[in-house]
């Protein structure tokens, strides 16, 4: 029974150095105080301060998971100190309008990021080997970044609540095999995904669209297997034409989806 017990304190102990949480979230901090920040930290959290600048000393070798969400950054923050060790990286609600691809670069092992509700207009295209969600939702894009070589190893790109209007299969093609989150956008209509080169990998998840324009240009939704959903568009109303103002798409019958007016030939080069 003794050595039991030392055997779970020993384990006991070992997890405790492993896992080392540092939270001072709300803490009014307008620089980063290092005295009460260990460099055993794993986790450290700095939610809801005044940061406008953050970077780490040579030290911080463990440091895995850092979350600044709303805090005053203007810039993507200098991280390659802790390049060995960070994993997840959360600056939701900054003010952060440009991400500079060389730091970006630097963090080769970051798995998460979330950079929500910031001023981004446009992405970096940096591969970055193990990235696999990137939420830049509440921004400013009008479109999908063209990420082809990011894009490579995301499973996860959310990017709803942005003022996209439309979709194109050249912004399409270029992502892999991944779910494109895209709630609560102004599209009015989406393009055949069934000619997309991955169409078999991309789910485009376009739920609560509010501009949908249900006409001929999105039959094609309707012809789609259920078993095999490319586009969840589950609980978008339609906005136009007249008679289907507010109607769910989905409950529509495919004969109905009519384009009125003699066709016209768009070309699109890209």
């Amino acid at each position: 029974m003794a050595l039991k017990r030392i055997a779970f304190c020993i384990l006991f102990c070992v997890s405790q150095v492993q896992s080392l949480n540092v939270d001072l979230a709300g803490s009014n901090l307008s620089s980063l105080p290092l005295s009460s920040i260990p460099t055993s930290v794993t986790s450290l959290i700095l939610d809801n301060n005044v940061l406008t600048v953050v970077e780490f000393p040579d030290g911080y070798d463990i440091l895995g998971s850092l979350r600044l969400k709303n805090n005053l950054l203007s810039e993507f923050p200098n991280l390659c100190s802790i390049k060995n060790s960070l994993v997840n990286l959360v600056l939701h609600t900054n003010r952060i309008s440009d991400v500079n691809p060389q730091l970006m670069k630097c963090l080769q092992k970051m798995k998460s990021l979330n950079l929500g509700d910031n001023l981004l207009t446009s992405f970096p295209d940096v591969f970055m080997p193990r990235l696999e969600t990137l939420k830049l939702f509440y921004n400013f894009f009008e479109g999908i970044p063209f990420i082809p070589d990011l894009g490579k190893t995301l499973n996860l790109l959310q990017i709803g609540n942005n003022p996209i209007k439309r979709l194109t299969r050249h912004s399409l093609d270029q992502l892999g095999a991944l779910t494109l989150k895209m709630g609560w956008t102004p599209i009015s209509t989406l393009p055949n995904l069934c000619h997309l080169k991955n169409s078999s990998a991309l789910t485009v998840s376009a739920t609560d669209a509010y501009n949908l324009t249900c006409d001929c240009h999105i039959r094609w939704l309707q012809l789609v297997s259920p078993l095999n959903p490319i586009v969840e568009v589950n609980s978008a109303p339609c906005f136009s034409p007249v008679e289907m103002v507010g109607v769910n798409f989905h409950s529509i019958r495919p004969e109905s989806l009519q384009c009125l007016g003699r066709p016209v030939l768009k070309v699109h080069l890209s």
